[in-house]
């Protein structure tokens, strides 16, 4: 994984090496704050699912 914060944008590049990314994603840097408040709500619980976000494998797949 490769993170970057540059002024007001938050990226994130996800794969299995430095050299090929499986996920991208940009973010409004002002997101931060409550990512890391959610991930650590999940440490302190003990569990490994945000607040408001189901777990893997329960997703509704049906188009919108």
């Amino acid at each position: 994984m490769h993170w970057s914060v540059d002024l007001d944008r938050l990226t994130l590049l996800i794969g299995h090496d430095d050299q090929t990314w499986d996920v991208g994603l940009t973010l409004p840097a002002s997101l931060l704050p409550t990512i890391i408040e959610a991930v650590n709500r999940c440490l302190a619980g003990g569990t490994t699912t945000a607040p408001g976000i189901p777990p893997s494998g329960t997703e509704d797949r049906r188009a919108p």
